[in-house]
């Protein structure tokens, strides 16, 4: 029995279970992944961007796995073809194409010549053919002749037990991941040019892979990428070969996909009357049903993993590319300051970098993770990080007389634990803060907010534009314009003195207090 989604993503991504139960619920609650990453690592336990994301994709995936899932035994319950250990496989099935390799037999499909067959009769035939190669395929047949269902003769009614023995094939889910995981090993990505398109100006971008073959394992994602583009653009075929394939025209030897179908099944070649016709059927059965799915199957993961590889390929120039430092090649120190750690307090330690590293560049970065050097609270030290201490501050406890510590002069966090109603010195990397730009911003705002207040859908609230028009209307009907627009001016300043006197009220707020 497969574990919980929880527990498997813990497991595949090395963390704890609890750690993914918070990050599901804060994901569940409607929270993105940056914000989780930058402002609940208290809640997370300290999980980055990558981890998250890296758990939001399979959480994704794994609950459409168990949706799924449900939905497969359902049907297969209904068609009433659900034994033990059909649902023990179902149910232990780690991946989609694994489920839908044992769902493909009992899958509801269009009528297929397998089935006019079977609804003939002609199914006991290909189970004695196939148990019994001794037996002789034409005499067989005779006896299973009905012209009535469209099988006249021999010939008609063997080609129907082929296609029975061929759907049988293509539809066993052991046979098909065996043939899946040796074509992954040995299969060969072959690309050739179009007949009449060779000489096309436009396909010269494409003339290194008029003739290619590599081993789909190890064919990188920009060729992958350019041979599925000269497909679409109607100038390269694109096929699955195997490794063992001759390239100089030779006659192919026996094709050991062939073989394995036939060791599946126990179809051996022993001189038997049926041996023949079987080892054409398991042919057949490779060359018209198995490797075509397999061949569209895997070369679409291969652009998957193409497509997936050059978007992070993308992303690490980018982050190279942004994260360069301005100065060129004169070397960049990023330093991050606590946000309660005062600009005047740092100042001396800024003046002492910058002249001892001459010619460097001093960057002011937002993050500790992206900093070289960081200037913060010694309780918000990491333990991955060097810590030279610069100065201390004193910290004074007031406790009351029966405390344990009343007669202690000086104390360590140690001594603190387990004591109620003490909390240590605070670290702003734990916690989310308003940023610094917005209390710098804060004045200006009251003007923008003035505006939004008077001529914005918001002046409704207070009226504002009935007491402008009545102004107008008063202005042209009676000619008292001094009092009408002293009204007009009064409204006015009572709304930005209104408006100016909350924005100052936040302001004090919200504002960097000196110590």
């Amino acid at each position: 029995m497969l574990l919980p989604i929880e527990q498997r993503i813990a497991a595949e991504l090395g963390v704890q279970p609890r750690q993914v139960s918070s990050a599901v619920q804060l994901l569940d609650e409607g929270a993105t992944v940056p914000f989780v990453a930058r402002y609940r690592k208290e809640v997370t336990g300290g999980l980055d961007d990558t981890q998250l994301r890296n758990l939001e994709e399979r959480l994704g995936y794994l609950r459409e796995l168990e949706e799924r899932r449900a939905a497969v035994i359902a049907s297969i319950d209904e068609q009433g073809k659900l034994d033990p250990a059909l649902r023990d496989a179902i149910e232990n099935a780690e991946t989609k194409q694994r489920l839908e390799d044992l769902y493909l037999p009992f899958k509801q499909k269009r009528r297929t010549k397998a089935q006019i067959a079977r609804e003939a009769g002609i199914a006991p035939l290909a189970d004695t053919l196939l148990a019994d190669p001794t037996r002789t395929p034409e005499t067989e047949a005779a006896n299973y002749i009905n012209a009535e269902a469209g099988f006249a003769d021999t010939k008609a009614v063997l080609d129907g037990a082929r296609q029975i023995l061929m759907e049988r094939f293509a539809e066993d889910a052991e046979l098909i991941g065996k043939l899946r995981e040796f074509l992954a090993d040995h299969g060969v990505v072959a690309s050739t040019v179009i007949a009449d398109k060779e000489s096309d100006p436009a396909a010269a971008k494409f003339r290194d892979w008029f003739d290619f073959r590599e081993a789909i394992g190890t064919v990188p994602s920009h060729r992958a990428l350019a041979l599925f583009r000269g497909r679409n653009e109607g100038f390269l075929r694109l096929q699955l070969g195997l490794d063992s394939d001759p390239t100089d025209g030779s006659p192919a030897g026996p094709n050991p996909c062939e073989g394995r179908i036939a060791g599946h099944f126990g179809i051996r070649d022993q001189g038997r009357p049926a041996d023949a016709w079987l080892r054409d059927t398991v042919r057949w059965a490779w060359s018209v049903k198995i490797s075509l799915h397999l061949e569209l199957e895997l070369l679409g993961q291969l652009r998957e993993k193409a497509e997936e590889e050059a978007i992070r390929v993308f992303g690490r120039n980018l982050k190279d590319l942004l994260l360069a430092a301005p100065a060129g090649p004169r070397a960049t120190l990023g330093l991050y300051l606590q946000d309660d750690v005062l600009v005047q307090t740092a100042a001396p330690l800024i003046a002492l970098l910058d002249q001892h590293l001459l010619g460097a560049v001093l960057r002011i970065t937002a993050s500790m993770d992206e900093a070289q050097l960081g200037l913060v609270a010694e309780s918000c030290k990491r333990a991955t990080d060097v810590f030279v201490p610069l100065w201390r501050e004193p910290y004074v406890m007031l406790v009351p007389e029966s405390h344990p510590l009343r007669f202690r002069k000086g104390f360590a966090w140690d001594d603190l634990q387990g004591m109620p109603l003490i909390e240590r010195p605070y670290c702003p990397q734990q916690q989310m803060l308003l940023p610094q730009a917005l209390r710098v911003i804060i004045p200006p705002m009251t003007n923008q907010y003035l505006n939004l207040t008077k001529n914005s859908s918001l002046a409704v609230a207070i009226g504002y534009p009935d007491v402008v028009s009545i102004a107008n209307t008063a202005i042209n009907q009676t000619g008292r314009a001094v009092e009408c627009i002293a009204i007009v001016m009064l409204v006015y300043l009572t709304t930005s003195l209104t408006t100016s006197l909350l924005m100052n009220w936040y302001n004090a707020r919200a504002a960097i207090k000196e110590r």
